[in-house]
């Protein structure tokens, strides 16, 4: 009988902990009877595999030959998902390694350098987790501001940035772990999150003004018009903007997690699940976004992509029925007819109020 110090017990329980909160989220772990970690088996019940194939038959629903965004949509949540599956099995291998240390009469128990390489895979895949997320926020706000460049310059550096942040980081954390023997924590991580939270803050900010903006047009257009409008992209960006600002949460938790004010336990549990948890909230925002589509039956030429295209039909359609009655003429009338009314005297005041600027912002 070997026996086990109390700093041994709580390295297992703390493994145990993170493991078994990470796979939580794929299913029940099969830990009975496993001797080796291949052996552990995840049940393809879990939450996240659920969520991953029903937003997976939707888009593929949806027609992957008539939108390129849509197959990108759909690699981003595959990669994610892939992402996350290998950081929860790298946990399962810190766990059966622990027990493997503490059973002193087993042959060649795993060293520190297992225990590295290990910690190398969980820092790449991580910081390529940390780009896809910010990748897709960022995407969301460019596509509602086709022709606005100076949103899409500012909106492109922001994301210079993040990558930037998330690739010196994972060098330099990479560099730390064969002198710390864990992932990177501290006061240093602050040059990681800080750019990754300023992204999300511009790229949310930019959403949440576009659908100020496209709730005012409608309002002034009245009651009567705004029965007509498209719904479809008002609900889209409201479900955006609600799961943005979920994200920035995340990643203040995930800022706090590394800066260690949570406690050491609270650490190593959100170290395992935050991965998880970024690529459910990435897979929530495509499939809300895709489910709304199908549900309203929308046009083939909306794109998951492109909400903006909606509000831009929108804006085409009124102006076209402004300019036919501005010329006197039923807005279901052929174009052969040459019947003519009477100019309606609110065409002018209307023409005003739906007039917009280039940079497909209203001049309100």
């Amino acid at each position: 009988m070997s026996l086990v110090s109390d700093e041994q017990f709580f390295q297992v329980k703390t493994r145990f902990s993170e493991t078994a909160s990470g796979v939580a989220v794929y299913g029940k772990p099969s830990f009975l009877h496993a001797r080796h970690w291949h052996s552990v088996k995840l049940s393809p019940a879990g939450a996240y595999t659920i969520l991953l194939l029903i937003t997976t038959y939707t888009i593929i629903a949806q027609g992957l030959r008539k939108s390129k965004g849509r197959r990108v949509l759909l690699a981003i949540v595959w990669l994610m998902y892939i992402n996350a599956t290998i950081i929860g099995m790298v946990y399962i291998s810190f766990f059966m390694m622990g027990i493997d240390i503490i059973q002193t009469t087993k042959p060649n128990p795993p060293t520190s350098r297992d225990f590295d390489r290990l910690y190398k895979v969980l820092i790449s895949f991580g910081s390529t987790n940390y780009i896809l997320g910010d990748g897709v926020v960022v995407w969301r706000a460019w596509v509602l501001y086709p022709q606005n460049l100076k949103v899409r310059g500012f909106l492109t550096f922001c994301m210079i940035g993040s990558v930037a942040a998330s690739i010196i980081d994972g060098v330099i954390a990479v560099r730390e772990v064969p002198r710390t023997h864990e992932e990177r924590k501290g006061l240093g991580t602050l040059g990681l999150f800080l750019p990754l939270l300023g992204t999300n803050l511009v790229a949310t900010s930019l959403v949440a003004y576009r659908l100020w903006e496209y709730r005012a047009m409608w309002s002034q257009l009245g009651q009567d018009a705004k029965k007509h409008s498209n719904s479809i992209a008002e609900k889209a960006l409201t479900i955006i903007l609600e799961l943005g600002i979920l994200f920035i949460f995340y990643l203040i938790i995930a800022m706090l997690s590394a800066l260690e004010i949570l406690g050491n336990l609270a650490h190593e549990l959100l170290e395992c699940i935050l991965p998880q948890l970024e690529g459910i909230y990435l897979t929530l925002v495509i499939l809300a976004v895709t489910y709304q589509q199908r549900v309203a039956n929308a046009s083939t030429s909306f794109d998951e992509f492109g909400v903006i295209d909606i509000i831009a039909s929108s804006r085409h359609e009124i102006h076209e029925t402004d300019m036919i009655f501005a010329r006197g003429q039923s807005p279901h009338s052929d174009d052969q007819s040459s019947v003519e009314a009477v100019p309606m005297p609110e065409a002018k005041q209307q023409r005003t109020r739906t007039s917009y600027r280039r940079d497909g912002l209203s001049s309100v």
